[in-house]
Formats: C-alpha cells, structure tokens, sequence
C-alpha cells in the first residue's frame, strides 16, 4: 500500500516549526522575543508544531499491527533516547557547570521534560489500555478529553523534595524542567490515536459526508474568534506547557483547519520538490528532532539569548540545512 503524503508533509513541517521556534526560545535577544516578530514565531511553534506530531504519532499508533507488548517497548526506547537526548543537547552546559563555571542545577536539564519522555509514556499508557479494554473508542474518547481536564483541575504534585519532584514532572507538574508533561499532552496522542479508529466510521457514513464540510466551516468559528486569546497561551511558554481543556478543545478545532488546509494544498500542488522535501523530511522525523536539538541546545550555551534580529535567519538557514543533511547521510549509511 502507498505511503499516504500527507501525515508526512505534516510532520515535515512542525519539526521545521520546531526549528525556528527553538532558535526563538534560545538565540534571540529578549527584545526580538518579546516581539512582534517572537510573538508570531512562538504561535507557529505552538499548536502547528508539537501538538500535529504527537497528534499523528497517536494516528499511525492506531493503524499500527504491533502488539501492545511491541507498542510498549518502543515507548521505553523512546524514553531512554531522550535521556540520551537531554545529555546530548545540553553536553556545552553540563561540562561548564561541572567545571564550576555555571551555576545550575544540571539535574534539570538531564531529567528536563521534552517530547520524547512524552511519546514514550503515551505509547506505554496506549499499550496499557490496550491490553485491559481493546480499541474501544469510546473509552479511548473519554481519555483523550479528561487528560487534559486532569490537567487543568488536579492539584499539581511537583512539590517536594529529592527524586520525587523529578518523577512527577513527567506526568503532571509546573516545574520549570517540565515542558511536556503526561498531563495534559497526551490529550493530543490519544487525539490522533481516537480519530484513526473513528476514520473508517466516518468516511463511510452518509450523514457524515453530507454534513461533514459544514462542521469543517463551523469549526473555524471558534478558532477565529478565540484566537486572542489561543494566541496569548502559545506565546506564554507555561501556559503553553501547562494549558488545560478549553486551550486544547480550540487546539483540535485549528488541527481540523490545519490538517484540510494542507490536504488541499497537496492536492494541487502534488509532486512538487517542496512538497517532496517536506515528506521525506517528516518520515525521518525523529533523527531530524534529534540533530536539530543537538545543534541549537549547545550553541544556546554559548550565545544565550544575545542575537539581534536577522541574526534569526541566518540560524534557520544554517541549522534547517544541516540537519537536512545529516539526516539524508544517516538514511544513506542506513540503506548500504
């Protein structure tokens, strides 16, 4: 069977919206953050971005004929890749504060929270829920919505002293290290993980299709008219980690519009380079969040937050191509 485009092209894309908003975060002064110019770039480094891959990683973990056993393994793995990844990313910084240089708390950044402990844990959970109710899709509905209603409404269990704060900024904290908590963002993976199962349902339903576009043009109401709000969330990067169920309701809506906007696009645009590109890109998606994160953690040490503007651009453009280019000489090592 042919590889569908687009999941492809979506996951190209947000590791691409990663790569800018990251060099955002890190690289640019306070007052370009702070910006205009920061505001717009921290908002497509939102929703576009982290939420649209765990979003089709849930999907593809729907399709997926793995065991649960098999689905849970490949979480560990993932959990233990991002260890290796905090360690990676943060190896300029980690030496200096061992060398007394720096004074930080190195314990942050190698347990820091980022989305691969959160694609570990939820393709664990999936595995869990699996093995004790099947692919019910109503039980994995119910989950998809009361994760991040959890989120929001449960106290915070952060506090405390010693391994357990650690322990529980990977599953629902506001602890500044953890940056993608089970709670709420596992909401997005058991998103994309609940559409898959309804998919076939849907698309072979009459009513469905006879009324489906004018859900489609109803959902853009909500996302235009509480886009002030949405908008101020992405851009503040604690709400952001730590929004809560109205954030995420508005979240799928914009998904829905994101999703068709470029179904359409690939439609008519078809084989294009760009569009080629940007689906080899999102099949190699790990090895590209990985090598990107290597780059930019290490130089984030040694030019914290000092560059000016157009400085911007020419980070995108050394960082965007250099990554491509490891990634296409690793499939290359890969296929020989």
């Amino acid at each position: 069977m042919e590889r569908k485009p687009l999941p492809d092209v979506l996951k190209g894309i947000a590791v691409i919206l990663m790569i800018q908003v990251h060099i955002m975060e890190l690289l640019m002064l306070p007052v370009v953050y702070n910006s205009s110019f920061g505001y717009i770039s921290l908002f497509l480094g939102g929703v576009p971005a982290a939420p649209v891959f765990m979003a089709i990683m849930g999907y593809f973990a729907a399709l997926s004929k793995k065991s649960s056993g098999q689905q849970a393994v490949r979480g560990i793995k993932l959990i233990i890749l991002g260890f290796f990844l905090n360690i990676g990313l943060n190896a300029h910084l980690l030496i200096r504060i061992f060398r007394g240089e720096l004074e930080f708390n190195p314990l942050h950044y190698i347990f820091g929270v980022d989305i691969l402990f959160l694609a570990g844990l939820s393709l664990i959970f999936i595995a869990l829920v699996k093995m004790v109710a099947g692919k019910n899709v109503w039980v994995f509905l119910l989950l998809t919505f009361s994760i991040p209603a959890l989120a929001e409404y449960t106290p915070f269990l952060y506090q405390g002293e010693g391994i357990w704060k650690y322990f529980m900024a990977f599953i629902i904290s506001n602890a500044e290290w953890s940056y993608f908590p089970f709670f709420p963002w596992a909401g997005w993976v058991l998103a994309g993980f609940t559409f898959a199962l309804f998919e076939k349902k849907l698309t072979n339903d009459p009513v469905y299709m006879k009324f489906g576009t004018y859900l489609v043009f109803l959902s853009g109401i909500p996302v235009i008219f509480f886009l002030p709000w949405a908008s101020r969330i992405s851009t503040i990067l604690p709400y952001y980690y730590h929004h809560g169920i109205l954030f995420f309701i508005w979240g799928l809506f914009f998904l829905l519009l994101w999703v068709l906007a470029f179904q359409f696009l690939i439609s008519r645009l078809g084989k294009n380079p760009v569009m080629s590109y940007l689906q080899w890109f999102g099949k190699n998606v790990t090895l590209a969040y990985v090598v990107q994160w290597l780059i930019i953690g290490n130089l984030a040490t040694a030019i914290f937050r000092s560059q000016p503007a157009y400085m911007f651009w020419v980070f995108l453009f050394l960082v965007l191509p250099t990554t491509t280019a490891i990634v296409f000489i690793a499939g290359k090592r890969k296929r020989t």
